[in-house]
């Protein structure tokens, strides 16, 4: 196995858990308050496995080789970063500018599910 794969497979998925754990740890703080929250932590959860599930689906050497010279997934992370970690600091950190009731939080999880 050459250097610059073994790097590459390390990478994958310190990626995911450096990105996954905390995302985690987001949600739960937010599920308190939010049902919303409880999703977070499901996505940041799946986000840390992510990378080790991936590459026994595809393969150690494809896996590792795809995930960092496929260069669609560097344009997507960042906006994945932007949506899930500041929505949830927002909600944690801010002030509310509207009541956050029931309904609202509720409407938030229908448009999450229709989106998906």
């Amino acid at each position: 196995m050459s250097a610059s794969l073994m790097v590459s497979k390390v990478l994958l998925v310190a990626a995911g858990g450096v990105v996954g754990l905390p995302l985690s740890v987001l949600g739960l703080a937010v599920g308190e308050r939010n049902p919303v929250g409880w999703l977070l932590a499901f996505v940041g959860m799946a986000c840390f496995f992510g990378g080790a599930v991936y590459r026994a689906i595809v393969g150690p050497e494809e896996g590792a080789r795809l995930g960092m010279t496929d260069r669609s997934l560097w344009f997507v992370a960042p906006a994945f970063l932007v949506v899930f970690f500041g929505a949830s600091l927002e909600y944690l950190l801010l002030p509310a500018r509207l009541p956050r009731t029931e309904a609202l939080q509720l409407a938030g999880l229908a448009l999450i599910g229709l989106g998906a």
